[in-house]
């Protein structure tokens, strides 16, 4: 159950190898964090050099199948041309950094700042100082999650998708979720749900006592100025970091993500919703990106702020490499929940769950093929819009409007 990059790809995994499985999205695929992610693909330096190896290389060999299961998409399903770009404070803060990502086996360049267009644009200081050069990559998560739904149909698999769940209920070694389009039934249940799944246990299994998970937020500005082709991180302590958004074979703009335990989170209370809730974030990052404040007041782009919710154990930190680890849980007998802790290693997640399920006797399966290079796409089920897309395309949806419904 969950129609995120996660469940889907646990479903493809498990029909691969032989299991006969069902994925059930409840409203749109992709409806929660696939979608409101920054659309990047990591190459696992982000975490590598805060000496998080492990979470590193599950990013490195998830990115590695994502670009396996893209090759050939069109449009292409990642930007041919976007890099990352990490800028560190100092010369001592570099050669640390290049010891880890050697450390990692992560491969990188070192470039002079002027030579990285966006990174020199954004941050300020001297343009010769360095910044580390990386094989992160933008990628469009809605036709990722198009390229998974075909991939499953190819593969044999059921798909369902339902407005609400009524009740979800055990019988007899049975699960069975009625739903306000009929029942579905099966033997054992993963809920893939992301941010979603400690609501979902509290309203439909108040009986079960899954982990203490606690629910986060990250604040993203959308912004719409398309000559941005660097995934650009500084490394400052709370420094926002900006990812190109790839839609439909072009760059449309950028997204800066704000974390969660940042300044912004901690003092300013307003919804995210509040126009000054905006205006305080938008403070921040130009704060922190010296040379955003130049792009905006010259270029008045179109711009706005989504949350991305993240799931952590009761107690973790989000400096904790376990926080960001893929999660793997039994609720009770025949159910599971799986949570992946980035979108990146969603395949090494969906692996370690399959891994589980076989040692537990649930599935007995076959090794797993290597990832189908067919391009057909089959019209898959309602995809939940990017809500960085809609942000950064209103300047064309008003074009049609009359002058007082634009002032408006």
């Amino acid at each position: 159950m969950g129609g995120g990059v996660s469940g889907l790809w646990l479903a493809l995994r498990a029909l691969r190898q032989g299991t006969p499985t069902r994925i059930l999205s409840i409203g749109p695929f992709g409806g929660y964090a696939s979608t409101k992610n920054q659309g990047w693909l990591h190459s696992g330096a982000l975490y590598a050099l805060n000496e998080a190896f492990e979470l590193a290389l599950a990013c490195r060999r998830g990115t590695a199948e994502v670009q396996s299961l893209c090759r050939g998409a069109q449009p292409s399903l990642i930007a041919p041309h976007v890099k990352g770009a990490f800028v560190p404070e100092n010369a001592q803060q570099m050669e640390a950094v290049k010891i880890r990502l050697d450390a990692a086996g992560i491969p990188f360049s070192v470039r002079a700042m002027a030579d990285v267009r966006d990174a020199d644009l954004l941050c300020s200081g001297n343009p010769d100082h360095d910044v580390l050069v990386t094989d992160d990559y933008a990628i469009d998560t809605q036709l990722l999650i198009r390229r998974l739904i075909a991939e499953i149909r190819r593969s044999g698999g059921e798909i369902v998708t339902a407005g609400t769940v009524d009740r979800m209920r055990h019988q007899r070694g049975l699960w069975t979720i009625d739903l306000d389009c009929g029942s579905v039934s099966s033997e054992t249940v993963v809920l893939a749900l992301g941010a979603g799944l400690p609501a979902f246990l509290r309203n439909h299994l108040p009986s079960v006592a899954g982990p203490e998970y606690v629910v986060t937020r990250s604040r993203v500005l959308a912004i719409g100025c398309a000559s941005f082709n660097t995934i650009v991180v500084p490394l400052a302590p709370g420094s926002p970091t900006v990812v190109p958004i790839w839609h439909a074979g072009e760059v449309k703009g950028i997204t800066i993500c704000i974390p969660y335990d940042n300044e912004v989170e901690r003092c300013y209370e307003l919804s995210e919703g509040h126009p000054a809730m905006t205006e305080k974030t938008i403070d921040y990052c130009t704060d922190m990106l010296p040379g955003l404040r130049h792009q905006l007041q010259s270029k008045r782009p179109e711009m706005g702020m989504y949350t991305c919710q993240k799931l952590m154990l009761e107690g973790e930190s989000g400096g904790q490499e376990s926080a960001r680890l893929h999660k793997v849980d039994t609720l009770t007998e025949g159910l599971y929940s799986l949570y992946s802790g980035k979108m990146s290693a969603a395949p090494v997640a969906a692996a370690a769950c399959l891994s589980k399920l076989r040692s537990d006797g649930v599935i007995l399966t076959a090794d797993y093929p290597n990832v189908s290079d067919d391009d057909e796409y089959d019209e898959p089920t309602r995809i939940s819009e990017r809500p960085a897309i809609s942000i950064v395309d209103r300047r064309e949806a008003r074009k049609g409007l009359s002058k007082s419904a634009r002032r408006e």
